[in-house]
């Protein structure tokens, strides 16, 4: 929906981000779905640019916040999420930033995104260092 109405999503976006938000703290939601609402995020910021920044601190606070999860390395099944969670952490920074910069005649737009730099560099680097890390985790 985001690509295909890009910028007119904005009219939705409050409702759309607020049940994304939920659904991430909902316990019963299976961890499989988190994910894929971490690369929504990015697929929204890619689509309404610099309206994004009214939700850019509380989404960089959950991309930290799921950056710093753990898991048991000896378990097949959790080492996949973790894969798969740090893929869609990458790929919502990465149209984070996109969106931000396509729309480089809105002052501030760097320096909204300045602030998270570190964070952003920090998962790549643990994913860099990282020697369970998946071939799609590299591409990102």
């Amino acid at each position: 929906m985001c690509r295909t109405f890009g910028v007119e999503i904005s009219s939705f976006s409050d409702q759309l981000m607020e049940q994304l938000v939920n659904a991430l703290s909902d316990q019963q939601l299976h961890k499989s779905v988190k994910p894929s609402i971490l690369r929504t995020f990015g697929d929204i910021a890619l689509a309404i640019k610099q309206h994004f920044v009214k939700y850019l601190s509380v989404v960089m606070h959950i991309l930290k916040t799921a950056s710093e999860a753990t898991v048991d390395r000896n378990d097949y099944e959790m080492m996949e999420y973790y894969n798969d969670l740090r893929e869609g952490i990458l790929e919502a920074y990465s149209e984070i930033v996109q969106g931000f910069m396509e729309d480089e005649d809105t002052p501030g737009q760097k320096e909204a995104l300045r602030q998270y730099l570190h964070q952003m560099i920090q998962l790549i680097a643990s994913v860099s260092a990282d020697r369970d890390k998946t071939d799609d985790l590299v591409k990102c």
